[in-house]
């Protein structure tokens, strides 16, 4: 596809220096690209990068080096993963970048901490520091609103969505006894930019070591924090998330449920009434409960005929640790998925968003998808993208990670909110609000 509107490039590395990775992912999607970048994304290794404070703060002043080299002005988040995705396919031990230039995309980006323990402060003070750093350019904004006004029926303007937020943040970290707070950070953003404008994203992640995340602003290294980019934009964009879960016959009520953990599910100890109910054997359960959750999960319906996805990621003594937090008379759904379900989700997921684009024309993709996913699909994992390729072209740049939960909006309806076991997807096009359909 001949590009006219939004330029994009990705690019990866795998050196054992951060420094050199960081440098080296960015300016190859920058080279990619073709054009210095107005806004970027940068996603590496938990594991080899985040290992310790040292060698991410080295990375990160690698890659925001190489984005200052080619633009003063640019802006980018990112954090650690637990795998990373990119059109060159899916890697571990690596960093990848992918780089953005149009004239008709503005962003901002904010940051804040303490997420744990004052997580709609966070979500507020972050949204609010990223519409400060917002700088649109009021005459050609007004003037692109005003032709799409004049040209387009009002079914087709109601379907333009010019704003949008892309969150990540620190999700559970279950060795350190830390539960994540998404939905409230999501709630704290909602309060200031009103409940409409979708926010999407994922929650940083250490390649399942569960420890230590990091998060990324603009060569700013910080834990325990949110960063947050205010997408405005005069191109078709699109988001949805799939996970590839339907419902059971059988359901439960919460009886009782504190800091994500269940501990009664219909007025009996949750890890026996999940077990029966899913005819699996307990003692394994207990062994190790993510082995199960490529056939069965937790589904919370909201009404539209969407189940928000629930992993039982652990065991406490006879209670189930969730990533999803919960009302106690909660209503909750078991889910099975067959693995062409779960391998079919993120194809879904971005054919989905295309259409909620409006616009064939992709130029470049978004992915969070969940490091269960990355578990239950094993040697599949990489089919996938393969899968995304084919729906976007083989030469669109997508960049992703793996994360630890993930926030969006199901393509049938919904509210955006936070999942597990799900796979979020955004896509920008090149079709800027005045062009016919195409």
């Amino acid at each position: 596809m001949e590009k006219k509107n939004v330029y994009a490039g990705t690019g990866i590395s795998r050196d054992d220096d951060p420094y050199k990775a960081g440098k080296e992912a960015v300016e190859m999607a920058i080279e990619k690209a073709g054009k210095a970048p107005d806004f970027g994304f940068v996603f590496c290794s938990g594991g080899k990068y985040g290992n310790n404070d040292k060698r991410i703060k080295k990375l990160v002043e690698g890659a925001h080096e190489a984005f200052m080299a080619a633009n003063k002005k640019c802006k980018w988040m990112g954090c650690t993963t637990a795998g990373e995705i990119s059109n060159y396919g899916f890697s571990q031990g690596s960093c990848v970048a992918m780089c953005l230039s149009s004239n008709y995309i503005h962003v901002g980006v904010g940051i804040s901490d303490n997420v744990e323990k004052k997580p709609e402060d966070a979500g507020k003070d972050a949204i609010k520091e990223a519409l400060k750093d917002l700088k649109t350019d009021k005459q050609v904004d007004s003037y692109i609103s005003y032709l799409a006004a004049k040209r387009k029926s009002v079914e087709e303007l109601m379907k333009i969505k010019p704003y949008y937020v892309i969150m990540l943040t620190q999700g559970p970290l279950i060795n350190k006894n830390v539960f994540g707070r998404e939905e409230s950070i999501a709630k704290g953003i909602s309060s200031i930019i009103g409940r409409y404008v979708p926010i999407i994203g994922g929650s940083a992640a250490d390649d399942m070591k569960f420890e230590k995340v990091y998060v990324f602003k603009d060569g700013k290294v910080c834990v325990d924090s949110v960063v947050t980019m205010v997408v405005a934009s005069d191109i078709h964009l699109g988001i949805s998330l799939e996970h590839g879960y339907k419902p059971t016959t059988k359901s439960f009520i919460v009886t009782k449920v504190k800091d994500r953990i269940i501990y009664e599910l219909n007025g009996k100890p949750a890890v026996k009434e999940f077990c029966k109910a899913a005819g699996i054997n307990e003692a394994e359960f207990r062994k190790q409960p993510l082995a199960f959750s490529d056939k069965y999960i937790l589904g919370v319906p909201d009404g539209t005929g969407n189940f928000f996805s629930m992993v039982t990621g652990a065991v406490v003594n006879n209670a189930i640790q969730i990533a999803t937090s919960l009302e106690k008379n909660s209503m909750l759904a078991l889910m099975s998925a067959k693995p062409n379900d779960l391998l079919d989700a993120a194809r879904d997921s971005v054919k989905y968003a295309i259409q909620d684009s409006s616009s064939k024309k992709v130029a470049a993709v978004l992915m969070f998808d969940c490091s269960i996913r990355w578990l239950n699909l094993g040697k599949n994992v990489s089919k996938e993208i393969e899968m995304v390729k084919k729906q976007v072209g083989k030469d669109v740049p997508i960049v992703g990670f793996y994360t630890f939960g993930e926030q969006g909006l199901r393509h049938f309806g919904g509210a955006c909110a936070h999942f597990t076991a799900s796979t979020s997807s955004m896509v920008f096009t090149d079709k800027l609000f005045t062009e016919k359909n195409g």
